[in-house]
C-alpha cells in the first residue's frame, strides 16, 4: 500500500468492524455523534463498538475519528439541528467543547477533531475536560462564568 494516501473507511454498524482490512484502511470515521437544537452531544448509541473501532484501528496503527451527525436520526432530518446547534457562539462553543470531550473519552485522535473544528469555526475556543479525570473542568467552568459575565452581566450560581 501506499503510505503516501490516505484510505479513510466509514463504520456505524458492529458488523463492519470485522470487515476493515488495516492492511489498507490508514483511518476509521465512527458514525455518529449526533448534535441536538441546544448545541450538545447525545451519549453515543453504542459505546463499546466505539471502543473496539478505536483499540482495533489503534493497534493496527491507524487513526480513529468522530463523525458528527448524518442526513437523519431516528427518521428526523437533521439539518434544523444542525443549525439550531450553532445558531449562537455559545451553542457553537458548548458543542465544539463536548465533541472534543467525547473524542477524548474514547480515544478517538484529538487532534484530527480540533483540526475539523478549526475548519468549521476558526475561532472557536476548545476547552479539553476530561470525563474520566475531571482534568480541564476548571478552566472549563472560569470561561462559562467568563461568558455568562459578558452575555447577563454577572453569573448566578
Amino acid at each position: 500500500m501506499n503510505k503516501s494516501m490516505e484510505c479513510v473507511a466509514y463504520l456505524f454498524a458492529p458488523e463492519g468492524l470485522g470487515k476493515l482490512d488495516f492492511g489498507i484502511v490508514t483511518m476509521v470515521n465512527f458514525a455518529f455523534a449526533i448534535p441536538t437544537d441546544r448545541g450538545h452531544v447525545l451519549p453515543l448509541e453504542n459505546p463499546a463498538l466505539a471502543r473496539a473501532v478505536v483499540e482495533k484501528a489503534h493497534a493496527a496503527g491507524a487513526r480513529a475519528v468522530l463523525s458528527l451527525g448524518g442526513w437523519s436520526w431516528q427518521e428526523e432530518v437533521l439539518e434544523p439541528t444542525f443549525r439550531a446547534a450553532t445558531d449562537t457562539p455559545e451553542k457553537r462553543q458548548q458543542l465544539a467543547n463536548e465533541i472534543v470531550a467525547m473524542a477524548e473519552a474514547f480515544d478517538f485522535d484529538e487532534a484530527r477533531v480540533r483540526a475539523n473544528a478549526a475548519l468549521c469555526n476558526p475561532e472557536a475556543r476548545i476547552y479539553p475536560v476530561s470525563a474520566l479525570t475531571g482534568e480541564g473542568m476548571a478552566a472549563w467552568c472560569r470561561a462559562l462564568e467568563d461568558s455568562c459575565k459578558a452575555f447577563f452581566g454577572r453569573c448566578e450560581s
